[in-house]
């Protein structure tokens, strides 16, 4: 597959010998597989790539009152408190019935007078043993405990980031809705974020008001403490906070994304799944979005299949003609972009060459950094007077165009995952019936009227019985415009790459005739995907739908093998909306949402309560 700017290949020129400079790495060089780059979405005004920083509450009046170190706490009278591990001494507070006291990280400002800096104190703990919170997981306003008039003790999640959760004696774990009152009960874990985690304690003083002890237990992972497998009430996996119009952001709107690390993913993974990764496993994960797919979907090789595969029919012919449009102005936006960044790095080359101290005696080495300069210097005119003309006529109507674009990619998005999500349910229904095995499955399938309509439902399916078998549904964004070359030789033979193929090319304009869905079912034949994309843009973004948190799960880009570009530019993954992901990004004209079969049981993926 190639990298994101291999459309538009950087000219080949004399290189610095060796024992010249060191070339920056091309900061644009991905990992040979997709990514989904808010940064470049930014850069053309896409109307969905805004941030969504944290919630903030207006400063009210304090209502904790700290307590001396003499306050007695009883264990069985109903208290609130967090345990630190060891009996270290804590601070306390006293809470009055209609009281709370919030939780969150000061930092250098102060977000509520009451709030309890979590961080300051050293009182939670990540599951690798070390305290914290050392990332933004837990929020400046997080949750507040609180105490109802009737002496009731909850947790209220303060529109978090990522999220509160509040797990029982038991091991049943559920989330806490925003602004939403939970109740917390003796012995009962409140988590914030996907890893920090304080302990709850129940009691209560002599004089009737309810009291706060802050406290920390014990974390983290090893073989004598291994991956905590956490289910929800329902029996759910709990392993993310959920993403809906019911969670919103610090503007009063709906959240649309967080973001992770590749670590925090992958432990977040692991507690879904009960178990380590393999090293098969992480290395698939290290692909970026594809990869993320395919751990989902249990495969370590390859890529998702696409036998089942839907789009929709309506917006199809539309976004062909807007992309028309749009198109070839972006990508020679993308060639100026380009062009500018080599430059930067011709310039960079030639600054470090005349620095050497003994560049008097290489004068050919001077003159070949100074000719790469002068290449690019003259290259980014023509492109940049060829981008004005591109441009012409379109320049004023590009924003209104282009966010119509949007629009329709999302209401067209949002069809075909609805249509795609109603095959996959119908699907299970018929493996709810317990199939004794695939013969048997197909032949239950193709008697469902709507089943019978699709093809290739027999491909691709799991090993196994299919009582151990789900239809789960993910994505994938992509260009339409790609195609074969055919080229051939003076000789007439055809052109073929170093792997005996024939050459491929993306194409400025996108193909209408292509990945056209059927109108009667919405399916689409992927048989000519060729895994290019837009010129100048990354040529593909997957994603995986995970019902209990209503999100998308995907990344950015595959890490990079270069450690020290893994440093300055490393994976991340995203949690995306409906919304979001649906709006994708100007490299991709195209979307469709597959169907595939992974084995797991049922129970293990039942959508857990949301109060």
């Amino acid at each position: 597959m190639k990298q994101p700017d291999a459309a538009i290949t950087q000219p080949d020129l004399p290189a610095i010998p060796p024992d010249g400079p060191v070339t920056r790495p091309e900061a644009g060089t991905r990992h040979d597989y997709g990514s989904f780059d808010d940064e470049a979405t930014a850069a053309v005004g896409h109307p969905g790539a805004q941030a969504h920083p944290e919630r903030h509450s207006q400063p009210e009046q304090s209502t904790a009152v700290p307590l001396d170190d003499t306050t007695v706490v009883l264990p069985d009278a109903e208290l609130v408190g967090l345990r630190l591990s060891g009996g270290e001494a804590t601070p306390q507070y006293r809470l009055r019935p209609g009281a709370e006291l919030r939780l969150g990280r000061r930092e250098s400002s102060p977000v509520h007078p009451d709030l309890v800096d979590l961080q300051r104190q050293n009182l939670v703990r990540d599951p690798s043993g070390s305290p914290g919170p050392e990332t933004t997981f837990v929020s400046r306003d997080h949750a507040s405990i609180g105490v109802h008039s009737n002496g009731d003790v909850y947790i209220r999640d303060n529109g978090s980031t990522y999220g509160t959760f509040v797990r029982g004696k038991t091991g049943g774990e559920k989330w806490v809705p925003p602004g939403q009152d939970v109740p917390v009960h003796h012995g009962d874990t409140v988590r914030l974020g996907p890893r920090y985690e304080v302990e709850v304690v129940l009691g209560k003083p002599t004089d009737g008001d309810t009291t706060v002890e802050l406290v920390r237990p014990p974390g983290g992972f090893g073989e004598e403490n291994p991956v905590p497998h956490i289910s929800a009430e329902d029996g759910a996996v709990l392993w993310a906070a959920p993403l809906g119009p019911e969670v919103v952001g610090a503007d009063g709107l709906p959240l649309q994304r967080r973001t992770y690390t590749k670590a925090e993913y992958i432990e977040m993974w692991e507690n879904r799944i009960g178990r380590k990764l393999t090293l098969e496993e992480l290395d698939t994960i290290d692909l970026g979005c594809i990869g993320l797919t395919m751990a989902r979907l249990g495969l370590t090789d390859g890529a998702p299949p696409m036998n089942l595969a839907f789009r929709d029919p309506a917006v199809q012919p539309i976004l062909a003609e807007m992309e028309g449009i749009l198109a070839p102005g972006e990508v020679a936006g993308k060639r100026v972009t380009n062009y500018l960044r080599w430059l930067d790095d011709a310039k960079a080359d030639l600054a470090a060459v005349q620095a050497r101290p003994d560049i008097a005696q290489q004068p050919d080495l001077l003159a070949r950094a100074a000719r790469r300069v002068e290449f690019y210097e003259q290259g980014l005119a023509t492109l940049q007077a060829e981008a004005r003309q591109t441009w012409t006529g379109i320049a004023d109507s590009y924003k209104q165009l282009e966010l119509e674009r949007t629009r329709t990619k999302i209401e067209g998005n949002r069809r075909a995952f609805a249509n795609a999500f109603h095959y996959a349910e119908k699907l299970n229904a018929v493996l709810a019936k317990q199939p004794a095995d695939a013969a048997e499955f197909l032949r239950m399938a193709y008697g469902d009227p709507e089943l019978m309509r699709l093809r290739g439902v027999g491909e691709f399916l799991p090993a196994g019985s299919p009582s151990e078998w789900k239809a789960v549904v993910f994505s994938k964004h992509f260009w339409s415009g790609q195609r074969m070359t055919w080229d051939r030789d003076h000789t007439g033979t055809p052109i073929r790459d170093s792997d005996g193929k024939p050459q491929m090319r993306a194409m400025e304009h996108p193909d209408p005739k292509k990945f056209v869905p059927d109108p009667r079912t919405g399916q689409v034949d992927m048989s000519d995907d060729l895994f290019l994309g837009k010129p100048g843009y990354c040529n593909f973004d997957y994603g995986w739908y995970d019902e209990q948190t209503k999100s998308w799960w995907h990344a950015n880009h595959g890490e990079y093998r270069d450690a020290a570009a893994q440093q300055r530019d490393p994976m991340k993954v995203f949690q995306s909306s409906d919304e979001k992901f649906f709006a994708g990004t100007p490299g991709y004209d195209a979307v469709v949402f597959g169907i595939a079969f992974v084995r797991e049981s049922h129970s293990a993926d039942r959508i857990p309560a949301m109060a």
